[in-house]
């Protein structure tokens, strides 16, 4: 049904971040869930369209988020084609097909490499693999966009429904399957890790920013890998904590607060309500 409502594309739609940008978008706006393959995270199935069919599309669009991505870091051919394929190919045919729609990209802080100290909009970037290459690739085809567009260079994403092939989600499983969490090393190293209504909310407000700047989608601290076990022992009974081997990993920490001026974010979110909100939910599914 034809509607009066400014049109948006989430390019992508299959993910986690993607459906909590929806929810907040979807009465306020007449929105394209394009899909590649996959729809088993889109509960409104009605507003789904095929990649394929999307791009033969003329319509005029206020916006179109980019959230489709291969992480992969793999070197081999065969992932580096994919890579491509998806993350700069596709990206630029977009481009291309709706020049005059504004697109905001989801980035990664891996542009950045391993700088060794706190990570800011201004950290120069320094890729170290093909995927890293990819997102900054994308990230110029965005400066280049006729319609104008913002690239948010994100950090670990969690939620409900995460991908189960990181850490946290991991280490989650194993304190309810088996009571315990190996970390590596002390425990030191430090990640960051954002919230993924937390993330939607930075995605919601790129709408209204039309500045060149990189901005940082980032979680308000980083945790080490020890206080991330501390709090899940104290969520889930009878956890034992085991250290193991060494972890010569880099530790990532981000102040972010030019992209928060930017996007006049004003956040009251604690980091440890949300990860025992996520341990419930992984409970239940045992």
């Amino acid at each position: 049904m034809k509607t009066n409502k400014e049109k948006i594309a989430i390019v992508g739609a299959n993910s986690i971040l993607a459906q909590s940008l929806y929810e907040k978008i979807k009465d306020e706006f007449e929105v394209f869930q394009v899909y590649h393959i996959h729809t088993d995270k889109i509960e409104d199935v009605a507003s789904c369209i095929q990649i394929n069919d999307f791009l033969s599309f003329s319509d005029e669009f206020k916006a179109i988020y980019f959230f489709s991505s291969v992480i992969s870091f793999q070197e081999n051919i065969d992932s580096v084609r994919k890579i491509f394929e998806t993350n700069v190919k596709l990206l630029l045919q977009i481009s291309s097909n709706f020049k005059s729609a504004k697109i905001i990209h989801s980035s990664s802080v891996s542009v950045f490499g391993n700088p060794g100290s706190t990570i800011t909009e201004k950290t120069p970037v320094n890729p170290l693999s093909s995927y890293a290459f990819s997102k900054l690739w994308a990230e110029k085809i965005i400066a280049d966009h006729f319609g104008g567009g913002v690239n948010l260079r994100m950090s670990s994403l969690f939620g409900k429904q995460m991908n189960e092939n990181t850490f946290l989600p991991k280490i989650i499983s194993d304190a309810l399957n088996k009571k315990e969490i190996t970390i590596f090393g002390d425990g030191s190293r430090k990640q960051n890790y954002i919230e993924v209504k937390q993330a939607a909310n930075y995605f919601y407000k790129a709408l209204s920013y039309n500045g060149k700047m990189p901005l940082l989608a980032v979680g308000e601290k980083s945790f080490s890998n020890f206080e991330l076990a501390q709090i899940i022992q104290k969520q889930v009974e009878g956890v034992a904590i085991r250290f193991l081997g060494e972890d010569f990993s880099t530790s990532f920490e981000y102040n972010n607060v030019e992209t928060k001026k930017a996007l006049t974010i004003e956040e009251n979110f604690s980091f440890e309500s949300a990860l025992n909100q996520l341990i419930e939910w992984k409970g239940k599914q045992f």
